[in-house]
């Protein structure tokens, strides 16, 4: 749990990453045995979403703007809050790991593969999702220092309490974690675009 919350941020980040990377692991392995083929697909807003077009490009913009607004920016709105030192932002972080790997071990993507993929390392790094789900925990880390507790929460009541949660932001986070930010999005960018021509090339 310290790790979790350490004030370094690169033992947030690899904290967060290798547990996710567990639950993935567990997720994938169990999901491969146990849920028949497809079972997963249609089971995410995502699968209700027009995300794919006629070409790479538009693509990429519309898988990027979704991943961007739903998924990366609901984990930085999460983390505003901490409860018991922990920001929420770190349950949704974990829920997109542990579909990955439930998609990945019951083959449920929107173009699926030839046949279910075996757990391994390679598979996992060839597709874009681990880069795109890395890029989610960077966010996660880096946005760590926006929260405040429940408890200051219940302390200061109501409009002024949202209020609060809000203010000074941009003071809360050092250079290093609005770096990271950027660096996450780039990786989340890049990550997309290489999703889209996965899309079209195979």
């Amino acid at each position: 749990m310290k790790l979790l919350t350490s004030p370094n941020l690169a033992v947030r980040v690899t904290s967060l990453w290798l547990i996710g990377f567990t639950l993935l692991y567990v997720a994938w392995s169990l999901s491969y045995v146990g849920l028949p083929e497809g079972s997963a697909r249609g089971t995410t807003i995502a699968a209700y979403v027009p995300l794919t077009t006629q070409e790479v490009n538009s693509t990429f913009i519309r898988i990027f703007t979704y991943n961007l607004l739903v998924a990366a920016l609901s984990i930085f709105i999460a983390n505003f809050i901490r409860v018991k030192g922990i920001p929420l932002g770190y349950l949704p972080l974990f829920y997109h790991w542990i579909v990955y790997g439930v998609f990945l071990g019951t083959n449920s993507f929107m173009i699926p593969s030839a046949v279910k993929l075996l757990p391994s390392l390679s598979t996992l790094f060839y597709g874009s999702g681990i880069y795109e789900i890395t890029s989610y925990t960077l966010i996660a880390a880096a946005t760590y220092n926006v929260g405040i507790s429940v408890e200051s929460l219940n302390e200061i009541g109501g409009q002024g309490g949202v209020i609060e949660v809000f203010k000074n932001v941009n003071s809360r986070i050092t250079r290093l974690e609005k770096a990271t930010v950027v660096a996450a999005v780039m990786l989340l960018m890049v990550s997309n675009y290489l999703e889209a021509w996965q899309i079209f090339h195979g």
